[in-house]
């Protein structure tokens, strides 16, 4: 099973302080739990309701206390206290995970429950439940999440890979591993220093 760990930095924060950027636009995730966006705003894709651009940070009208962000290309995904998934911003590919191609300039629940983690990806979106199951959804796959048939515990996800339980990589569309370079030096072992 999982063990997630929000880590604070100071006595009465909620949520650990987060900042990702966009094509043109930021979004800031408060120790508080509230969503903050600036930038380009030509598809909706600060989540204000308006397709005004800022250059100053406004407040994303959101009633769930939020947890995580994620922000792909044009879009961005929320996390919500109760595991909740909310998206807003173009739409294209269906990354906004609403079934349709729709921009939404505000967020909207996209119907996932039970959600650890959210990741955005260029016009693809991920969610991983608390059982270590990944969804997926926009460029590459369908319009609504999607559970992906993979046999693993997953703990994080990228656009081609993702890292399981076990501590092995693998590839999302074959499920083989990643060979990785592996430092073989064991800590807890004995010193190796030659004396002259």
């Amino acid at each position: 099973f999982n063990i997630w760990v929000n880590v604070v930095d100071k006595e009465g924060s909620k949520v650990s302080a987060k900042v990702e950027i966009g094509n043109g636009y930021t979004i800031a995730l408060k120790s508080d739990g509230t969503v903050w966006s600036w930038g380009k705003n030509n598809y909706g894709q600060l989540g204000i309701g308006t397709t005004i651009s800022y250059n100053e940070p406004v407040q994303v009208d959101i009633e769930e206390e939020i947890m995580d962000i994620s922000v792909g290309e044009n879009h961005t995904l929320l996390l919500g206290k109760n595991g909740k998934v909310y998206s807003f911003g173009y739409n294209a590919n269906g990354q906004l995970g609403t079934g349709n191609v729709s921009t939404y300039k505000a967020p909207v629940d996209i119907n996932l429950s039970g959600i650890v983690k959210v990741v955005a990806v260029g016009n693809t979106s991920y969610a991983i439940d608390g059982e270590g199951h990944a969804y997926a959804w926009g460029e590459g796959y369908t319009k609504q999440p999607s559970k992906l048939n993979i046999d693993a515990n997953i703990i994080d996800i990228g656009r081609n890979y993702y890292l399981a339980e076990d501590g092995i990589v693998r590839k999302i569309s074959n499920n083989h591993e990643l060979l990785l370079s592996v430092n073989e030096y064991d800590p807890s072992g004995p010193a190796a220093i030659e004396e002259e």
